[in-house]
């Protein structure tokens, strides 16, 4: 059932785009006004449809692992990494920082 409402969506958005490519390709781009955001938009039989560029999204396979010990070693890897990643971020920074002075 998910698989189907995957579907439907990515075929609303496919159609939607190819009917609004056309018409407004120079346009795409939101405007900044007064700190609201106004997105370009197409009326199409008297409905109003935003013109919104989307990002693609990677979709990995389920991970399927040899043994229990297998998987709990990679929770625990993770974990760890969840932890470390922020301190490597400010580490990063700072050694850029150093090399520019």
């Amino acid at each position: 059932m998910r698989k189907i409402q995957y579907i439907l969506v990515i075929v609303f958005f496919c159609t939607t785009l190819i009917l609004i490519s056309g018409t407004a390709k120079a346009q795409l781009v939101p405007v900044r006004k007064d700190g609201f955001t106004f997105v370009p938009v197409t009326v199409l039989d008297g409905d109003t449809i935003p013109n919104v560029l989307i990002r693609d999204v990677v979709v990995f396979p389920k991970r399927k692992f040899a043994s229990k010990r297998d998987y709990r070693r990679y929770r625990r890897l993770i974990r760890n990494l969840k932890v470390v990643y922020p301190y490597a971020q400010i580490a990063k920074y700072k050694i850029s920082e150093m090399e520019s002075h």
